[in-house]
């Protein structure tokens, strides 16, 4: 099936340097937090929780997209290729999500 190994093909380059992405994005937020003292962490520990989670979610989604990739390329399984596909979108979407919110705290 030349369709499932194009789409797993890049489901797996795409999808590992996404969440390669999405690590640098969630080291940068964990630096900003470290970056505020004890008593204000304790006033935007709020904010930096709910992005945070929505990101590392998005990393967590971006790494079974590849092993989806991964298993679809091996069985040569169009369904896998395609749910491994749709496990990528979502991570992306939820990643936009967090940089909204990191956007949006800048501009409140």
């Amino acid at each position: 099936m030349g369709g499932a190994d194009a789409i797993a093909g890049h489901v797996i380059s795409v999808g590992a340097a996404f969440a390669g992405l999405v690590l640098v994005f969630l080291g940068i937020n964990v630096a900003s937090f470290d970056s505020y003292g004890a008593e204000q962490q304790k006033h935007v520990r709020g904010r930096f929780k709910a992005r945070l989670g929505i990101a590392f979610l998005g990393f967590f989604l971006s790494v079974v997209a590849v092993g989806l990739g991964f298993a679809a390329d091996w069985s040569e399984s169009q369904t896998l290729a395609m749910w491994s596909a749709g496990v990528l979108a979502l991570a992306v979407v939820l990643t936009v999500l967090a940089a909204g919110m990191v956007v949006s705290d800048v501009f409140d």
